[in-house]
């Protein structure tokens, strides 16, 4: 599965404002990307009302900008 995530939605999970940084977590400014996915899923039922699910993913996210830093947050 393949997903665009803009830089706004991306900027609101994973940036870090000037109020959120500190030395060991600096201000980020996160771009959009593009979001792959992979993934496998099996049911194994124990009986006509309980069934076991097991699944197993893979996500990545690739930046649209070419992996140029936005910069500094304002």
């Amino acid at each position: 599965m393949l997903r665009y995530k803009s830089a706004a939605l991306n900027d609101y999970y994973w940036g870090v404002r000037a109020a959120e940084a500190s030395s060991a977590l600096p201000v980020y400014v996160a771009s959009s990307g593009l979001n792959w996915q992979l993934g496998a899923r099996t049911n194994y039922y124990l009986s006509s009302h309980l069934r076991l699910a097991a699944s197993v993913n893979y996500e990545r996210h690739e930046r649209c900008d070419g992996g140029k830093s936005p910069g500094p947050r304002t």
